[in-house]
C-alpha cells in the first residue's frame, strides 16, 4: 500500500511540473538584470528554451543575450551568450543560476592589417599548411569582415592566403584559402606577439607537374625556417680566422690546440669552419646539418667542456700520438691525454681522435682549384671518474702529470723508422713471391 501511494505522488508530482508554465520573457529579463547583469544595455531571448530532469529536480534553461559595458575601457561593451537556469519548486519555477558560454567585445578599434600579417608571416609554418614551398605566398587580413574580439588581448580576424605547395615528388600546385587566425597580445596596449589558426577553408587552384630534380631542390618553408634558425644560431657564435692547412696532420694538431686552449663557443665556431661540406645543410654556408650537431658537434663539446674534467684538463701541451694507429689509418689522427697515456693510463684509449679529408676547391675557367683540408669526423673522451679528477687535481704544476720523455719529433722519427721498416718487409714479400710465381 506504501509503495503503490509513493508511485501515485511520484505521478502527480510529474503532472504537476508537466502542467507548470515556463517563465515569461518579462520575468526572465528582470531576473537576468537583477541576478547577472545590473548594468545591462540590452537583453536578447534567444529560442523556445529547454527543460531537463537532473535526477533530483526539474530545471529550465532559455538561450539569452545580453550587453553591458565594459568599466574599464569607455564606448567598449560585452554581449555575452549563455543559459539562464530556473529549477522547479512546487508549482512554479525558481531563478537558479546563469551560465555563460561565450563573449564578445565591441567597440574596439580594428586590428591594424600591416601588423596582422607581420606577426603571421614571422611565423610563416604555423599559418600556412603543411608542405608550403618557400616561394610566391601572399596573406593579408580580409577587407569588410568584423573582427571578433574575445578580449581586449585577442581577436579573431578572416585572413586571405595564397601559396604554393609541394604535392608529389614531381607535382606542385597552387591554393587560395581563407583562415580564421586568432591573435594575442600581453596587454590592451602592446602589439601582437603570437597566433593561432582556428580553421583553414582552402582550395587548389591549379597544379604543375616538373621535373624530379627541380622539386627536390624547391625547399618547404618548415625547412627554410628552421635553416634560418640554425643560421641565426651560427652567427651568434664568436668570429674565428681560420689559417690554410698543408696538410690533414697539421688541421688536426690545429684543432687539438684549439679544443685545449678555447672556450666552447670559440671551439664550436672553429669546429664549424672546419667540418666537411656535407655537414653542412646545402644551400647554407653556416646551418649545421640537425645530423651533425646532435650525434657529434653537440656530444662533443659536452665531453670537452661540461664534465667533470675538461679536456684541457687533462690535454698536455705536447700531446701524444698512437702512432700505429695513425700510420695504418693516414687520414686519421689520435691522441692521448695525461689520464690515457703513461704514467696513468694503459694507451688504450684515446682522448681525442680526428678523420681529415680533402675537400674539393671548385672550378675557375675550367680549371681545378686547390681544395682545402678538412675535418670528416670527431671525437673526444674526457674522464667523468671520481678518483681520475682527485689526480688530476692533486698536481700543484698541471704540466707535470703529462709524459715528459716522448716528444712530437721522437714519436715523428719513431712513425717514419717503422713505416721504413714495414716497407722493406712488404717489398721484401712481394720478391718472394715473384720468386716463387705467386703474383707480381
Amino acid at each position: 500500500m506504501r509503495r503503490a501511494s509513493f508511485a501515485l505522488a511520484v505521478l502527480l508530482l510529474a503532472s504537476a511540473s508537466e502542467a507548470q508554465a515556463p517563465p515569461s520573457e518579462a520575468r526572465i529579463r528582470a531576473d537576468l538584470v537583477e541576478h547577472a547583469f545590473p548594468t545591462a544595455t540590452s537583453v536578447e531571448i534567444r529560442g523556445d528554451g529547454t527543460r531537463e530532469w537532473t535526477g533530483t529536480v526539474y530545471e529550465y534553461y532559455r538561450s539569452v543575450t545580453a550587453r553591458r559595458p565594459y568599466p574599464e575601457m569607455a564606448g567598449v561593451e560585452i554581449e555575452a551568450y549563455g543559459d539562464i537556469v530556473y529549477q522547479s519548486h512546487g508549482s512554479s519555477y525558481a531563478y537558479h543560476d546563469y551560465r555563460v558560454g561565450d563573449w564578445r567585445y565591441f567597440g574596439l578599434p580594428d586590428p591594424d592589417p600591416e601588423a596582422v600579417a607581420a606577426v603571421i608571416e614571422a611565423d610563416g609554418p604555423a599559418f600556412y599548411p603543411h608542405r608550403t614551398l618557400d616561394m610566391d605566398r601572399s596573406l593579408a587580413v580580409r577587407a569588410g569582415d568584423d573582427p571578433y574580439w574575445h578580449d581586449p588581448t585577442s581577436v579573431t580576424v578572416q585572413v586571405e592566403a595564397s601559396y604554393r605547395a609541394m604535392v608529389s615528388t614531381t607535382e606542385v600546385s597552387d591554393n587560395e584559402g581563407v583562415f580564421a587566425v586568432r591573435l594575442y597580445r600581453d596587454a590592451p596596449e602592446a602589439a601582437w606577439s603570437r597566433f593561432t589558426v582556428v580553421t583553414r577553408d582552402e582550395t587548389e587552384v591549379g597544379r604543375e607537374t616538373l621535373p624530379a630534380s627541380e622539386v627536390a631542390a624547391m625547399r618547404t618553408l618548415k625547412d627554410a625556417a628552421a635553416v634560418a634558425g640554425l643560421e641565426a644560431e651560427a652567427a651568434a657564435l664568436p668570429e674565428v680566422t681560420v689559417p690554410a692547412f698543408a696538410s690533414g696532420r697539421e688541421l688536426a694538431d690545429y684543432t687539438y690546440r684549439m679544443l685545449r686552449e678555447s672556450d666552447a663557443a670559440t671551439f664550436e665556431a672553429y669546429l664549424r669552419a672546419v667540418l666537411a661540406p656535407r655537414h653542412i645543410v646545402e644551400g647554407s654556408e653556416t646551418a649545421l646539418g640537425v645530423r651533425a650537431k646532435m650525434e657529434m658537434v653537440d656530444p662533443l663539446l659536452a665531453q670537452a667542456f661540461a664534465g667533470r674534467l675538461t679536456f684541457a684538463d687533462v690535454a698536455c701541451a705536447t700531446p701524444v700520438l698512437h702512432e700505429e694507429r695513425t700510420r695504418r689509418s693516414p687520414t686519421r689522427v689520435y691522441y692521448h691525454s695525461a689520464l690515457t697515456a703513461p704514467p696513468r693510463g694503459s694507451g688504450s684509449a684515446v682522448a681525442l681522435e680526428v678523420a681529415f679529408e680533402e675537400a674539393p676547391g671548385g672550378y675557375r675557367n675550367g680549371q681545378p682549384l686547390p681544395g682545402r683540408f678538412v675535418i670528416g669526423s670527431i671525437d673526444v673522451y674526457v674522464s667523468d671518474d671520481a678518483d681520475d679528477e682527485a689526480w688530476v687535481r692533486s698536481f700543484d704544476d698541471p704540466a707535470a702529470m703529462c709524459p715528459g720523455a716522448v716528444g712530437r719529433a721522437t714519436q715523428e722519427a719513431e712513425q717514419e723508422t717503422r713505416g721504413a721498416v714495414d716497407g722493406a718487409v712488404q717489398e721484401g714479400r712481394r720478391r718472394l713471391g715473384r720468386l716463387l710465381g705467386r703474383g707480381n
